[in-house]
């Protein structure tokens, strides 16, 4: 079992048979961003619901345990009106920002970390 939450709201519990998904798959590696990828069908009641680069989507499983968290960045219409999602997760958030060259002596790793994570947050909305 698992349960797709789109902007707080569940668009796909896989216990329910009108609002599940086709295909969605999950996809890891190390030290690259999550992605996350279904199709909606057009009779699904959220079909419309979903946002290009504002939506943040979340899988979870059965026990509620986070399996992908991120935002929808592309999705697409077939010519039968089913439309492709396509998500990445939430370590892609930082390509949304510039690093200018600096120079950074006597930091620890999370000084330097909080101190790259405020310069992304200034140039970046709040959500």
């Amino acid at each position: 079992m698992y349960r797709i939450i789109v902007d707080g709201t569940t668009i796909c519990n896989s216990n329910i048979g009108e609002s599940v998904v086709i295909n969605p798959v999950i996809t890891t590696e190390v030290n690259k961003a999550d992605s996350f990828t279904f199709v909606i069908p057009p009779e699904h009641k959220f079909h419309e619901y979903i946002d290009s680069h504002k939506s943040i989507i979340e899988v979870r499983n059965g026990e509620d345990e986070l399996l992908f968290y991120g935002m929808c960045k592309k999705s697409s219409e077939d010519f039968v009106k089913r439309k492709k999602v396509i998500c990445e997760g939430a370590l892609s958030f930082l390509n949304d920002s510039i690093q200018r060259q600096a120079r950074y002596q006597n930091f620890t790793v999370e000084q330097l970390l909080a101190t790259y994570l405020i310069k992304h947050n200034e140039q970046v909305e709040d959500s």
